[in-house]
């Protein structure tokens, strides 16, 4: 689907996001090629989701107040809709009914796992919940205060803690000794972890893998697809920041295949799915990249302060900003396929549940458009 860049729409900045394309390769680290690509990998690896999307402009249909800033991304299942703020996890239906509320103490994200959804706090505790009534049904304490969400791994889950410490559920916790940059990434058996000293670690049960020494410091967690683990890292010495790809298999493990310098720095973790990665720059870019080379595909600007990790979709890419915007992108070329003003900056990565499309923001409004 290749489109021009499309109708600027009420709520929209005053300029028009422009589209650069691009046809410069950027050096790479000669390898092995990677295995044809197959299935995309679940969203918590990578910010990628198979929903329909929103094709059309979307109008509110429900929102509620909750009691404070919603930071940690909104998560979906079925027919729910849970949302973390002001130390409590909520719970909405998708038609837009309360169903619950549960105070958790420093309540930093959640996860789902079956029936239960589980979720960990600044306390150090990873609490299991009942998915009907909000519930506790067990907790497990290990490690310290946790950042950003659990990660499923084979035989259970891991949370990474502001001491250093990769921790698990399934019998196994191991150091890697600084501070993360954000919520883990991870793969059956080993967790990836990005550290604010400017360190990206591999850590499984049998402790650290490997670990390499980033271009600068860590902006957010990791994203992972087949092939390679995306850091998104800061400007450093009067160089922007950018994005680095390091291998997860063969002769390229721990090996950087490429590295690409933005315009200024990125602001989140990048997004991915099968074609692409999507990069979020703090002063309104946004580049797609070949995740194979890092060769820039297309940028796109003038969006305003990204806020969030992109939500992707179906052929669709979700953006929130600090100005209050939320945009739906081409993934082919770039341009705004719609644009809304929503009253406040987006403060947690969005989620789709069927045709519906719902933003946590920063003045405590959840919020589903339709």
């Amino acid at each position: 689907m290749i489109l021009p860049l499309l109708l600027l729409v009420v709520g929209c900045p005053k300029e028009v996001p422009r589209v650069v394309k691009s046809t410069v390769v950027v050096p790479t680290i000669e390898g092995t090629p990677p295995p044809p690509k197959s299935d995309p990998l679940p969203g918590w690896r990578c910010g990628w989701t198979n929903a329909p999307g929103v094709n059309r402009r979307p109008d509110e249909v429900w929102g509620f107040t909750l009691g404070g800033p919603i930071t940690a991304p909104i998560v979906v299942d079925g027919d729910q809709v849970y949302a973390v703020a002001d130390d409590t996890i909520y719970a909405f239906s998708a038609d837009g009914h309360r169903l619950w509320e549960s105070k958790l103490p420093g309540v930093q994200g959640a996860a789902l796992s079956g029936d239960a959804i589980v979720a960990g706090g600044t306390e150090g505790k990873l609490y299991f919940l009942n998915r009907t009534d909000g519930k506790p049904r067990s907790s497990t304490e290990r490690g310290g205060a946790l950042v950003g969400q659990p990660v499923p791994i084979d035989g259970g889950w891991a949370w990474v803690t502001e001491e250093g410490i990769v921790a698990t559920n399934a019998g196994w916790l191991q150091s890697f000794g600084q501070r993360p940059a954000g919520r883990p990434a991870a793969d059956e058996s080993t967790v990836y972890v990005t550290t604010v000293e400017g360190s990206l670690f591999a850590v499984s049960p049998k402790g650290v893998e490997w670990t390499v020494t980033l271009p600068a410091a860590a902006i957010d967690g990791p994203a992972l697809d087949e092939d390679n683990v995306y850091v998104s890292f800061a400007a450093k010495n009067g160089e922007p920041g950018g994005v680095v790809a390091y291998g997860r298999w063969g002769p390229m493990l721990a090996k950087e295949r490429w590295r690409f310098h933005g315009e200024f720095q990125p602001l989140a973790a990048v997004g991915a799915d099968i074609r692409q990665i999507y990069v979020p720059e703090k002063d309104g870019n946004v580049y797609a990249l070949d995740p194979n080379t890092g060769e820039k595909q297309w940028n796109a600007e003038g969006y305003g302060e990204f806020s969030t990790q992109p939500l992707v979709a179906l052929g669709s890419v979700y953006a929130g900003n600090s100005d209050g915007h939320l945009a739906r992108i081409d993934p082919d070329d770039g341009g705004v396929v719609w644009q809304v003003d929503l009253g406040a900056a987006v403060s947690a990565e969005p989620a789709l549940i069927g045709d519906r499309l719902v933003v946590g923001l920063a003045n405590g409004r959840i919020i589903a458009l339709q």
